[in-house]
């Protein structure tokens, strides 16, 4: 089947610091043919590929790691 629309912006997004990290949480996109993913980015550059309504910590900008909520 073909997909017709873009699904929906992720919404109610946070974004905190915490111990010099970045934490990042989110409610997850929504689209009639499901979400597969979420991509993270930094200054135009991908970090990271995430499964939906997850947190993802961005340590000092450089690396990550994501914790599923």
């Amino acid at each position: 089947m073909e997909d017709l629309f873009a699904p929906t912006a992720p919404v109610s997004v946070t974004a905190a610091s915490r111990q010099k990290k970045l934490v990042l949480s989110w409610n997850p996109s929504t689209d009639y043919n499901g979400v597969k993913e979420h991509q993270v980015f930094v200054n135009d550059e991908l970090v990271m590929t995430t499964g939906d309504n997850e947190q993802v910590i961005l340590n000092d900008m450089k690396g990550y790691e994501h914790i599923p909520s």
